[in-house]
């Protein structure tokens, strides 16, 4: 069958419309949606990094703040002295045997428990037994917790010692045996 002479230049056309509408649909298309998501993702992107310039110069004067204060801080303070082991437990002692004195404590013993590495650290601790009233007991924590260098203690246990006065009855503060691990830590540079 033949197609006239009119309708066979209409069906190439209609052929080469079809052929570009196909090679625009498979290739065109998706170029064009990735294009769109490219862009948009661009303009998000600077909108994200306009708003963190923003952040960052707001922050600027609490980093000033912050250096500064890095800087009048004195780390050395926050550890116990000594170039030995043996040496920074006999500091840890002293000023633990100043403490409960200073409260008119009682300091029955002390030993001298083994250092240890804590990461970047050196663990020093002492076991103390003390005899001290009530109110000395709390004195004596709080002056071992907020001093320099820092201090921690650990394992405390309280027994209650009743003091009899001459008519039978329990004195108003009595006597407490205080068992406590005190702890502090060499700084870095002298392990």
């Amino acid at each position: 069958m033949r197609l006239n002479k009119f309708l066979q230049p209409l069906l190439a056309l209609s052929l080469l419309i079809a052929v570009v509408a196909a090679f625009l649909a498979v290739t065109a298309v998706p170029l064009a949606a990735t294009y769109r998501n490219n862009v948009t993702a661009i303009a998000e992107a600077r909108d994200l990094y306009a708003r963190l310039a923003r952040l960052a110069a707001a922050n600027a004067p609490y980093l000033e703040q912050i250096a500064e204060i890095q800087g009048q801080f004195d780390q050395q303070a926050l550890y116990i002295t000594g170039g030995t082991d043996a040496l920074a437990a006999a500091d840890l002692q002293d000023r633990v045997k100043a403490a409960v004195q200073g409260e008119q404590g009682t300091l029955r013993s002390v030993q001298v428990l083994p250092a240890q590495d804590e990461d970047a650290f050196r663990r020093i601790g002492i076991r103390a037994q003390l005899l001290v009233t009530t109110a000395a007991l709390g004195r004596i924590l709080y002056q071992l917790e907020t001093s320099e260098p820092m201090l921690f203690v650990d394992n405390l246990d309280i027994q209650n010692r009743p003091v009899r006065v001459a008519n039978g009855e329990t004195a108003p503060d009595a006597v407490l045996v205080v068992s406590l691990d005190i702890i502090g830590y060499l700084q870095p540079g002298d392990i």
